[in-house]
């Protein structure tokens, strides 16, 4: 008996009723909808793991982290940071930080124009943005901004943002080139997550007005720091406002609340101290 291999009929493998681009087009979508529900999955269960770690368990988690070299401060940096330390410190009681809980302020000799709270209670203040607060209320301003950030919660909030953004752009790369990955990184997520920021900066900006309410007797100095930097030259200002989005409503919404508590607009402003005023020079 003679047996024989056949060759299976052309276009058995094949869907005669579908397309290849159609085929192609459906594969396409389902990956997509599967990427979708793998990074929601992330976000979702980071967010949620988050809400459940106290600022203190933050402080502890984050300690061992060198936010800063600060082994080549000079006499005058110590003496900025301690005086920063010290308001944040005040401004911090005013917004009720819990007992257990510290913010840890360093100082930047740097001429970034900028400041910043970061993971484990940590807030970095530039130089360069020292070097144009006129006085101690629009600095309690900014550095009660920043407390407000820490004691939200939103820079761990943030994080699972964060790796959702790394997730994302991980795959992308895969299937797509460099440049269109990019592209889509940037104009479509991007805009989501500054939305998002733009939220947390209107509150932090109330809880910010309403220490320096409480703190000085009135807010002034509470939108001084837009007003000066809309005069600085876009190329030195753009840190700060890439990271604190101008919104032209917060100046609006911060005189609207001081109207509605009757707080005072203004008053007598604490001066800088000596050290601070020769960081201009």
């Amino acid at each position: 008996m003679n047996y024989s291999n056949p060759l299976p009929p052309e276009g058995i493998n094949t869907s005669k009723d579908i397309s290849p681009l159609a085929e192609a087009a459906v594969l396409s979508v389902s990956l997509v909808l599967i990427l979708a529900c793998v990074l929601g999955l992330i976000h979702v269960t980071v967010s949620h793991v988050t809400k459940f770690i106290s600022l203190s368990q933050e402080n502890q988690l984050f300690r061992q982290i060198p936010f800063m070299d600060e082994s080549t401060q000079n006499t005058q940096s110590k003496k900025v940071e301690s005086y920063l330390q010290t308001l944040v410190n005040d401004l911090a009681q005013q917004q009720q930080i819990p007992k257990e809980a510290t913010i840890t302020v360093h100082y930047s000799d740097s001429a970034i124009i900028n400041a910043g709270a970061t993971l484990g209670g940590h807030i970095i203040v530039f130089r360069g943005l020292l070097e144009r607060i006129p006085d101690e209320n629009t600095l309690a301003m900014v550095l009660g901004h920043e407390v407000s950030h820490v004691l939200q919660r939103h820079p761990i909030q943030s994080l699972s943002q964060g790796l959702t953004l790394v997730v994302l752009t991980t795959a992308l790369s895969t299937y797509l080139s460099d440049g269109l990955a990019n592209q889509l990184f940037s104009t479509t997520n991007l805009i989501g997550m500054m939305a998002f920021s733009r939220e947390k900066e209107h509150q932090a900006d109330l809880d910010a007005v309403r220490s320096l309410a409480q703190y000085y007797g009135h807010i002034g100095g509470s939108t001084e720091l837009f007003d000066i930097l809309q005069k600085v030259s876009p190329d030195q200002s753009s840190d700060f406002f890439q990271t604190h989005p101008l919104n032209q409503s917060r100046q609006h919404d911060i005189a609207q609340l001081a109207i509605e508590k009757a707080w005072r607009m203004d008053g007598t402003r604490t001066p800088l101290p000596q050290y601070i005023l020769d960081l201009k020079k």
